[in-house]
């Protein structure tokens, strides 16, 4: 069985970073394996993207919990809206977007 576009990141609701953290390495080479469902996924990877696969499929709430964690990094990372502050008596307080 190959993994091609069923262990995509966006199955699995995370981003192509995200998926990266999992696997220990890059956002490129999760776009590259994505992108060529022909071509083999080196071993190591093959075998832990077939095993968070699994475990995020079947509702794992470990798996669950890690991929929640990361999807709040992603959207945290990527937020494009500039968060400002305003000092006050009694500190910095954010302010509203």
């Amino acid at each position: 069985m190959r993994p091609g576009s069923a262990f995509s990141a966006g199955r699995m609701r995370l981003s192509q970073e995200g998926l990266a953290r999992i696997m220990r390495t890059s956002r490129p080479a999760i776009a590259r394996y994505e992108g060529n469902p022909q071509k083999e996924i080196p071993g190591s990877a093959d075998v832990a993207l077939r095993l968070f696969y699994a475990a995020r499929m079947t509702s794992d709430p470990i798996a669950r919990e890690v991929a929640d964690l990361l999807t709040e990094i992603d959207e945290l990372e990527h937020d494009s809206r500039a968060v400002t502050f305003k000092e006050t008596e009694f500190g910095w307080l954010k302010t509203a977007a």
